[in-house]
């Protein structure tokens, strides 16, 4: 209960998009949500930061075999939603395309991985797994 988690939970309202309709009509939904006074910021994710991740298994560049990694997928807007803070490197988006492949990661996992400069290192994912 005491416990920094690292983001902002407080004031967050979470709409389930599990409608495959829905899902292809983000974007549209999306520019409507912000249209109301009341919505200071919209995010798209494949999870919310406290209901679990999927788990990923990837070969780090030079590695004998892969990490699994709790990932999840965002867009651009989940950081600022979330106030969640960089302290490194830059936030997705849509200015650059090839974001669509990147990744952006905690300090535990560039402690854990001995990575001084992770943004120099390229994940390949060899397998999804499900935790």
């Amino acid at each position: 209960k005491n416990k920094e988690l690292g983001f902002d939970k407080e004031n967050i309202v979470v709409i389930p998009l599990t409608d495959e309709n829905a899902r292809a009509n983000y974007a549209i939904f999306k520019q409507k949500l912000y249209q109301l006074p009341e919505v200071v910021s919209v995010a798209g994710s494949s999870n919310i930061p406290y209901n679990g991740f999927t788990r990923n298994g990837y070969f780090p560049e030079r590695a004998d075999s892969p990490y699994y990694f709790h990932v999840v997928d965002v867009d651009d807007e989940f950081l600022k939603t979330f106030d969640i803070k960089l302290i490194k490197g830059r936030n997705f988006s849509p200015e650059f395309p090839t974001d669509k492949n990147g990744y952006l990661i905690n300090e535990t996992l560039a402690k854990t991985m001995s990575w001084d400069e992770p943004s120099s290192v390229r994940l390949i994912q060899s397998g999804v797994f499900f935790h």
